[in-house]
């Protein structure tokens, strides 16, 4: 159901070490518009990606893999962001 869809990174927002192999990443992209298998369209949106890769011979690979709309009506109110707006 991706195939095709655009996905653009917007920003790395964190990357921390864990033990000398693996890594936690949180990045946000902009996803296009797709249609699911029960064929309700999803617009285009702003998503927050979780990702824990690990180191092999070959580079690094995404071990588990996480993905979130972020809801424009809600950001503001981002505790990361200290106290929301009064």
């Amino acid at each position: 159901m991706f195939r095709g869809v655009p996905l653009t990174l917007e920003e790395v927002e964190s990357i921390v070490p864990l033990g000398d192999d693996a890594l936690i990443v949180a990045a946000r992209c902009n996803m296009g518009a797709f249609t699911p298998p029960d064929e309700q369209p999803v617009p285009p949106s702003k998503d927050r990606m979780s990702l824990v890769l690990h180191r092999t011979s070959a580079g690094l690979r995404i071990a588990h893999g996480a993905n979130v709309q972020i809801n424009p009506a809600v950001q503001q109110f981002d505790p990361a962001k200290g106290k929301p707006p009064a």
